[in-house]
């Protein structure tokens, strides 16, 4: 019975999996999201993932009532800022408890690097997927501190929701008290 969390895709999640892995612990999963744009998803991060797989894989794991942890990508190549609305969208609209927002980095050998490394402006070494965005596609996704505005907008109309706070304020209280 001790408590245990994994990472899982969401075309492999169905009820009776999830059922079976939180009767042997599972308290957590967390899921790559990746994008709300089903463009950047099938052209660019070629995932085989649609928006009504994930909205649905994500209403499994709430109705099981397991902790959700997502993550995004933002800044990916010939994303529009309308993409990344779309995104933010997206997720503010999903049962997630928390979320995790990177700058798209594909890392050297990955399907995402061969694909994409026409627009790739920067050295391995500078890669920094926290940070700096190395992608050069797109004027307005170099400038790092723009893509460092719109990681904090992302994680602000997250958790500025009251219900998400409240998960926050009683988590924390609950971790110090």
């Amino acid at each position: 019975k001790m408590p245990w969390s994994c990472n899982i895709r969401a075309d492999l999640i169905d009820y009776e999996l999830l059922k079976r892995m939180k009767k042997l612990g599972l308290a957590q999963i967390f899921i790559g999201i990746e994008s709300g744009s089903q463009r950047i998803l099938d052209e660019i991060y070629n995932k085989r993932l649609n928006l009504e797989n994930i909205e649905n894989s994500i209403n499994i794991a709430s109705e099981l009532r397991l902790n959700i942890r997502a993550s995004c990508m933002i800044g990916a190549p010939t994303e529009t800022r309308s993409e990344i609305k779309q995104t933010i969208k997206f997720i503010n609209r999903l049962h997630i408890d928390e979320i995790v927002c990177y700058i798209t980095t594909p890392f050297p050998k990955t399907k995402l690097y061969e694909k994409t490394k026409k627009y790739i402006n920067k050295k391995f070494y500078e890669f920094d997927y926290y940070k700096e965005p190395v992608y050069a596609s797109a004027p307005i996704f170099t400038n790092r501190l723009y893509l460092r505005w719109i990681k904090r907008i992302v994680l602000l109309k997250f958790y500025m929701v009251p219900k998400r706070l409240f998960i926050i304020l009683h988590l924390f209280f609950k971790k110090t008290g």
